[in-house]
């Protein structure tokens, strides 16, 4: 608890963070960037995320993410 509460205080975390904020893994992180349905920025050779996006998405899809598996799906999602 102590690490997220770290973590909120930060404006941005990287992709580990994030995964572990969102409870899936980096290769659906990964996908979820790549199907624009998470935004990610670079600073020189950094990835990072926005925390408020990450706490957006997952409040707007937490229907869709499925609680105790390492996989989220998203509605709407024209790679399905």
């Amino acid at each position: 608890m102590t690490v997220l509460i770290m973590i909120l205080c930060r404006l941005l975390c990287n992709r580990e963070e994030a995964a572990e904020m969102l409870g899936i893994g980096l290769r659906k992180l990964d996908q979820l960037v790549a199907r624009g349905h998470l935004k990610s920025r670079r600073i020189d050779d950094c990835v990072r995320f926005y925390v408020g996006d990450l706490i957006q998405f997952a409040s707007e899809n937490k229907a869709e993410v499925k609680s105790g598996e390492n996989t989220a799906e998203v509605k709407n999602d024209p790679a399905a």
